[in-house]
């Protein structure tokens, strides 16, 4: 269970991400699809190693 909650913020975020992107997508297909490309890219960069 304390792994779990550990790895709780990430989940919550890439949740968070899906449903964005889902929204704009229901929104608009052609801007859903660039929303998540932004927010893909957003992701990597917040998971990439900084060089710690």
């Amino acid at each position: 269970m304390k792994k779990i909650i550990n790895y709780l913020p990430s989940i919550f975020v890439i949740v968070g991400f899906l449903l964005v992107s889902f929204g704009v997508y229901t929104i608009n297909k052609a801007s859903g699809y660039i929303v998540s490309g932004l927010l893909l890219f957003v992701l990597s960069y917040m998971f990439s190693s900084k060089g710690d």
